[in-house]
């Protein structure tokens, strides 16, 4: 079961993140289904998708953080993650 995780800003400006666990519909981010979903899940995906609202900076340093909750709730080493490049594709356990 994959799981997507959208980070943009709502018409005021306040940041929003929404997640979506398989087909189920998008819900609200909440972090502790995302660690029970790490947890859970070690050989699946995270799709990281960020909207233009954030600048380059910004979407790489919430990339990065993605990868280190990863790497916290997995057990794995950041030298097994790919940390190059603009991908929205966070890889998950190891293959």
């Amino acid at each position: 079961m994959p799981l997507k995780l959208t980070f943009a800003h709502a018409d005021n400006g306040s940041a929003t993140a929404q997640m979506v666990l398989g087909d189920a519909e998008a819900m609200t981010f909440d972090y502790v289904t995302l660690v029970k979903w790490l947890f859970e899940h070690q050989d699946e995906t995270i799709t990281a998708d960020i909207t233009d609202s954030y600048s380059d900076d910004q979407k790489t340093r919430i990339r990065d953080l993605l990868r280190k909750i990863e790497v916290a709730a997995k057990g794995s080493t950041d030298s097994e993650r790919d940390t190059e490049g603009d991908s929205n594709e966070i890889p998950v356990g190891s293959a």
